[in-house]
């Protein structure tokens, strides 16, 4: 009887878990629709040759910003969240929002020492970042000047972004997801207004101040977007800010154990993250808009990334962390091979296709305007898109390691991945320009996760290597199949159809894709590639439970 009940509430839960993870979901998918928007537009405005500098140092810009709100969620939030949950249920909102406080207590004087110092001397920061600004279509002391106004502009963003972090922290801890998501979108939204209007009203008639001050327009529309994101969470706080703090108690068990948590992934956070800043660094070292290639690629393959696997990640957590408590290694390798395999089944096809598809995809959704970035966003999509597998596989692969409560060989690894990363892009950037740093991501990242996997492997007791081969060789074989019918279909319409219509550029990016699709799915079938049927049944257990 009480195993029946046991299994209704997890069953309940686990439905729970998946509802809510639908949901965010659903609000990522639409955050990373208005993304692609900014990019076409941002592409249309100022990615002719000699506007393309302001996208570049724009979209550096951004990802710095950017950069502190995910460092906060890759270090802080994982580390804060459950011991502020664990205060809320055993001592109470007063004394979670106490430890919640401490932190933030903690990082207020500094966000401020540090955007007084970056209004006030800007041109250190950009010295860091930018080292070399070589001619081009623009003058250097041009693009010197406008990275300086860029980031006196969006800096103060960050601090949003880092303060939006604790509450996100606390709307979680409450089981409240769907809010924090909503900052998320209300970012989108309001960093994306002042392009729009740019690109509907203002591009005709002040052609001139668009090219001469726009971009700082939208760069304020970023700030304004970063304060939306905090303002709504602080708004879903409501009444719980009452029980705010201004006290500092850093010797308290609770705080003690953040740290002791924060600490390493704060240095696996940076490493992590880390090779964004290196790619800037690099990237302005190259012909104008390179940097603009590199994040308009990059943001292909991160878009499976943020609606699949890194929901599918937050998923598949708790249950990695209820075996490996139980000491139940045998289920949790069988979890694990089976959520490895469907993300193969899943991402594999899809990096393939990609890489066949790559000049259709950025003509039909990138070139359009002023756009003249087409060589420098296909040449790194190119090696990016042969890096999707291991990306998506490097973030279950780290929840299966921090469920066993291993969190330094994740980290050892990410530090030795991250200096694998610059040392070949000293080796290759000469050569392969922008293309060379999308080669090394995928090398060190493939790299890495081959050796996660293998030790991994071995301390869950091995696994069956002759099922990993067979599955490996069907899925392979399907993948194959699919490449010959997309390259045929790519081939056949490219002869046939004139690139300067856009609905010809959709037709060669849409079916292609649409026929390997297709031709994939019957070799899976065909293939009995038994693995499809556990997808099913998974999917089964989530329409019964959610």
């Amino acid at each position: 009887m009480s195993n029946s009940s046991g299994d209704s509430r997890s069953s309940g839960l686990f439905g729970k878990v998946v509802t809510s993870t639908a949901l965010v979901s659903g609000i990522i998918l639409l955050c990373k629709l208005l993304g692609f928007l900014e990019k076409v537009l941002l592409g249309s405005i100022y990615g002719g040759r000699g506007e393309r500098y302001q996208m570049d140092i724009y979209l550096a810009m951004v990802t710095v910003v950017v950069l502190f709100y995910d460092i906060m969620r890759y270090a802080l939030i994982p580390s804060l969240l459950p011991s502020v949950t664990e205060e809320l249920e055993s001592r109470g909102e007063e004394a979670a929002w106490s430890l919640a406080s401490t932190f933030l207590n903690v990082m207020l004087p500094v966000l401020c020492l540090a955007v007084v110092v970056v209004i006030a001397w800007p041109g250190v920061v950009v010295g860091l970042l930018f080292p070399r600004l070589p001619g081009g279509e623009a003058d250097p002391a041009a693009k010197l000047g406008l990275a300086v106004s860029l980031l006196r502009i969006m800096f103060l963003g960050g601090a949003f972004l880092i303060v939006g972090g604790i509450a996100y922290a606390m709307l979680n801890s409450y089981k409240r997801f769907a809010a924090p998501a909503l900052g998320d979108l209300s970012f989108k939204v309001v960093s994306i207004l002042p392009l729009l209007f740019i690109a509907v009203v203002l591009v005709k008639r002040k052609r001139e101040f668009v090219l001469s001050g726009g971009i700082k327009l939208v760069a304020g529309g970023v700030t304004l977007g970063c304060a939306g994101l905090l303002l709504i969470q602080l708004i879903a706080l409501g009444r719980k800010l009452r029980l705010y703090r201004p006290s500092i108690d850093l010797r308290a068990p609770s705080a003690r154990k953040v740290l002791a948590t924060a600490a390493p992934l704060l240095v696996y956070a940076v490493f992590y993250f880390g090779r964004r800043i290196a790619d800037i660094y690099f990237a302005f070292q190259m012909p104008e808009g390179t940097y603009s290639g590199l994040d308009f690629s990059y943001r292909l393959i991160e878009f499976p990334f943020r609606f699949v696997i890194e929901p599918l990640g937050y998923v598949v957590f708790p249950f990695f962390a209820a075996l490996a408590m139980k000491e139940n290694h045998e289920e949790l390798a069988g979890v694990l091979t089976t959520v490895l395999r469907a993300l193969v089944l899943l991402l594999l096809p899809m990096s393939i296709g990609l890489f066949l598809l790559r000049k259709p995809a950025v003509l039909a959704l990138f070139a359009h305007g002023q756009f003249a970035n087409v060589d420098l966003t296909t040449a790194p999509l190119t090696w990016y898109s042969l890096g999707i597998v291991a990306f998506g596989l490097d973030i279950i692969l780290m929840r299966a390691y921090f469920s066993l409560r291993d969190v330094a060989t994740p980290v050892v690894l990410e530090v030795l991945t991250f200096v694998a990363n610059m040392a070949l892009i000293l080796l290759l950037r000469h050569r392969m320009q922008g293309a060379g740093i999308a080669l090394a991501f995928t090398l060190a990242r493939t790299g890495k996760v081959i050796i996660l996997f293998a030790l991994l492997r071995n301390r869950l007791g091995g696994g069956r290597l002759g099922e990993d081969i067979a599955f490996l060789a069907k899925t392979v074989g399907a993948v194959a199949i699919m490449a010959v019918a997309v390259y045929g279909c790519r081939e056949f319409l490219a002869g046939r159809l004139q690139m300067d219509k856009k609905f010809h550029r959709l037709i060669l990016l849409g079916a292609p894709a649409a026929v390997g699709a297709a031709v994939y799915g019957a070799s899976v079938i065909l293939l009995r590639i038994r693995e499809i049927r556990d997808l099913l049944r998974m999917a089964r257990r989530v329409k019964k439970t959610a």
